[in-house]
């Protein structure tokens, strides 16, 4: 089995954690996650497990084995930077703030967000001046 690598948020040493442990005269059934020891964060699916039973020989024989599927997941998502803010699991994607592709600074309004503007006009807009006429006369 490949090893788990680092937590992809903190950096932390990732762990198997039993999530359930069950056994019946048919074997035993382990589900489990991974989870980061430090911070937490735990795969995206926590239905994995790991069943087993005996035949009349006394073989061991694996029903079901999730344990590869879970580190391949678990590293795949490891690979993406944690440099990436999406990867911060206390990043709202929907705040468009916190999009790297925004400026803060162009506001699609038009209107004027300067604070040091107390009017609240748009300098670039002459309708927004309170000196100018509608009409447009002079």
């Amino acid at each position: 089995m490949e090893a788990l690598k680092k937590c992809p948020f903190c950096g932390g040493t990732a762990k198997f954690r039993v999530s359930r442990y069950g056994a019946s005269s048919s074997g035993v059934q382990i589900d489990f996650t991974i989870s980061c020891s430090q911070c937490g964060a735990a795969s995206p699916e926590t239905d994995k497990s790991l069943a087993v039973t005996m035949n009349e020989s006394g073989e061991i024989i694996v029903r079901n084995d999730g344990r590869d599927i879970a580190v391949y997941e678990w590293n795949k998502r490891a690979e993406t930077t944690s440099d990436d803010p999406s990867n911060d699991p206390n990043t709202d994607p929907t705040d468009p703030s916190n999009d790297p592709n925004t400026d803060p600074n162009n506001d699609p309004s038009g209107s004027n967000n300067d604070p040091t503007d107390p009017s609240g006009n748009d300098p670039s807009d002459p309708a927004s001046d309170p000196n100018s006429d509608p009409t447009g006369d002079p």
